[in-house]
């Protein structure tokens, strides 16, 4: 039997395991909410922890916060104007447009193995750090938090917080803004952290390793150009074109600047030598080019002390890479004026906060609005593009 296979069935044994234990013993008792697809714990624990983190230190949560109400609308703005963007985008600039699809972590169909796990981290992640942002931005101005606690939801680990609902309303209009903005505001910002990491990573483990561009590979032709046809294959490593060097992607470009179609080049890769000639470029035709799209630098890493593994950094980067990406999408799309977002709640309270009359209504439009452009984008997008498999 396939290992992938055998490991799912192993883990929905022990799921099954676990939810009939738990009924045996009624770990209801204890705190535990269990079902079928999910498993709850709820703690005061949590409560007390998130309200100790809110009162050390109150002020700098209030101008957290604070800082948070602006961002929130920033991302508010953002979001409707970028996706608005790009729905023109799609429907009359296919070429400027961005496939926009909800990753489903649907694995071997919707997402490569290889990613799978990175993904369920990174969303676990956020969920975590935007419902603890929720809980302090609850507890700074007093309003009481119900629950807290933690769950699995089949393979999504993440945390909650249960705000006193009939005291959040009561609360001031900026405590209500701070508390919804509280959650993307804190996924933005660790994402932009992350995302920096992330496009420089090979400084930030500088200390640590070594980093070596060992050429560029290809990983995709262009069918009937003259890589495919003299016999490279995606995947392969170029490392010299004609006599020289190349050991990046910017190599490999000033190499083949300034040669016109029709140039006789030889490309040497790590399967040997291919004999080829350049052909115009259709976006520009006084340049050749060998027809080897998309292509990235070929980078390994050495470990500077002995008990450093040299694989450890391709890991960290598919991480950085994951975060950034889940964190940043979840800030955008939840600060949207769309029912049960954030932004919805963020919305209803500003209007409110400016007196502004038929708030209900502006309400309604604007989550239909929302949900009329992100549904298209989801459309056009796979009609367009296809479905994506990350």
């Amino acid at each position: 039997m396939d290992p992938t296979i055998t490991a799912l069935l192993f883990y929905v044994v022990i799921w099954i395991g676990v939810y009939l234990a738990g009924k045996a013993i009624k770990a209801e008792r204890f705190g535990f909410v269990l079902s079928p697809v999910y498993f709850m714990y709820k703690t005061t624990a949590l409560n007390n922890w998130i309200g100790s983190l809110a009162e050390k230190r109150r002020g700098l949560w209030r101008a957290l916060g604070n800082a948070g109400i602006a961002t929130g609308i920033g991302l508010m703005a953002f979001a409707i104007y970028q996706l608005g963007m790009n729905l023109f985008n799609l429907l009359y600039h296919i070429e400027a447009a961005t496939s926009i699809q909800p990753v489903l972590p649907l694995p071997g169909l919707t997402i490569s193995w290889e990613s799978f796990p990175y993904l369920i981290l990174a969303i676990s992640l956020v969920l975590a750090t935007h419902e603890l942002a929720h809980g302090i931005a609850t507890r700074v101005d007093s309003v009481p938090l119900k629950s807290a606690g933690v769950f699995v939801a089949v393979i999504l680990f993440g945390g909650f917080v249960e705000p006193d609902e009939e005291q959040l309303e009561k609360a001031s209009h900026q405590t209500k803004l701070r508390v919804y903005a509280a959650g993307s505001f804190t996924n933005a910002a660790l994402g932009l952290i992350v995302l920096v990491l992330f496009a420089n990573f090979a400084a930030t483990i500088a200390p640590f390793y070594t980093t070596n561009y060992a050429g560029v590979q290809v990983t995709g032709l262009i069918p009937g150009y003259p890589a495919e046809v003299a016999g490279i294959r995606s995947g392969d490593v170029i490392v010299r074109v004609n006599r020289m060097s190349v050991n990046t992607v910017a190599d490999l470009q000033q190499a083949m600047s300034g040669l016109p179609p029709g140039t006789r080049v030889t490309v040497t890769t790590l399967r040997g030598d291919f004999q080829m000639v350049t052909r115009a470029d259709p976006k520009n035709s006084s340049r050749g080019v060998m027809g080897v799209s998309p292509i990235r630098d070929l980078i390994t890493y050495s470990g500077k002390y002995p008990l450093l593994p040299d694989n450890l950094p391709y890991p960290l980067l598919r991480m950085e890479f994951w975060i950034s990406i889940v964190f940043l999408s979840v800030a955008i799309i939840n600060m949207m004026p769309l029912y049960m977002f954030d932004g919805d709640r963020f919305l209803e309270t500003m209007l409110k906060a400016l007196g502004i009359a038929r708030a209900k209504e502006i309400r309604m439009f604007a989550s239909s609005v929302s949900l009329a452009i992100l549904g298209l984008n989801f459309a056009m997008s796979i009609l367009r593009f296809g479905f994506v498999k990350l």
